[in-house]
């Protein structure tokens, strides 16, 4: 069964994306399946982190609009470990409906064969980091 994990921190700059991207790339060198979610819909930075660039023909956005299968927004890094950025566009930010994450991300990863999902939330304690640590099992 995947465990589904949120990074999450009342304050910003604490370094949670930090945390995400090594934490993930350090249990995906001992041969876990990992996927790192960005969960950051306002100021996303994951994929940046993992050396991405700010455009991605698909992204979470896309998946919780149910307009693509997840992987589809799944991108392998060099590591092995798996990214699903969030779109830095503004109009995607408009058009998802950020209330249906818990159950796209848990109904998503119930079929997938990750071992763990990292999700990288934002900062505080706003709509998105709420409705991200409600995704998460721990």
């Amino acid at each position: 069964m995947v465990e589904i994990i949120a990074i999450a921190s009342g304050k910003g700059g604490v370094g949670k994306t930090t945390v995400v991207s090594n934490l993930g790339m350090a249990l995906s060198s001992f041969g876990k399946s990992v996927v790192v979610v960005d969960c950051n819909f306002t100021n996303p930075h994951l994929s940046l982190y993992m050396g991405g660039f700010s455009y991605w023909p698909f992204t979470l956005n896309d998946v919780i609009r149910s307009e693509i299968e997840l992987e589809k927004a799944m991108y392998t890094h060099s590591s092995g470990l798996k990214i699903v950025p969030a779109s830095f566009d503004i109009n995607d930010l408009r058009r998802t409906n950020m209330y249906t994450l818990r159950s796209k991300i848990r109904s998503v990863f119930e079929k997938h064969d990750a071992d763990i999902v990292l999700l990288d939330s934002s900062p505080g304690l706003t709509k998105e980091s709420i409705l991200t640590l409600r995704c998460s099992h721990k």
